[in-house]
């Protein structure tokens, strides 16, 4: 049964200022995505709420680090990895038009400024964002060519 779009907007609004609030108590972050990076889990235009790491990454986590080119920029990928050496590796789900390890290397884990739990905006997309296991996505440990 399909939600009306009133209820929807409604909804949608409720559930904006619940992200909201909660950004104002736990450090949560408002995060836009501008790319097409991680397609088809995140699509450009998406508003997210991404909380500070509070445990270690695993493979699938979606996460914030600084972008290795731009260090005052951040990055949004999915860890495909994570290494012995406290490094990780972290990609877009949308290879092709994805800039990431498989560019510019392994990532320190420390670097991780974030994971993203939900988007919140626009309101046909709102949803807690899946952390899938990245063996569903095909990535093997990655190897490095010198």
């Amino acid at each position: 049964m399909a939600m009306r779009p009133g209820r929807s907007l409604l909804l949608a609004t409720i559930l904006a200022v619940l992200a909201l609030g909660a950004w104002k108590l736990r450090g949560v972050r408002r995060y836009a995505v501008a790319g097409p990076s991680m397609l088809p889990a995140l699509a450009p235009g998406d508003f997210l709420m991404v909380r500070p790491p509070r445990r270690r990454v695993a493979p699938g986590d979606v996460v914030t680090v600084p972008d290795p080119r731009t260090p005052s920029r951040e990055i949004i990928k999915r860890v495909a990895a994570v290494l012995d050496d406290g490094t990780l590796f972290a990609v877009g789900d949308n290879s092709i038009a994805s800039t990431d390890s498989r560019t510019f290397g392994a990532l320190q884990a420390s670097l991780v400024t974030g994971r993203a739990w939900l988007i919140y905006w626009p309101p046909r997309r709102i949803r807690l964002i899946r952390h899938h296991h990245a063996a569903s996505y095909g990535f093997v440990t990655p190897t490095f060519s010198p």
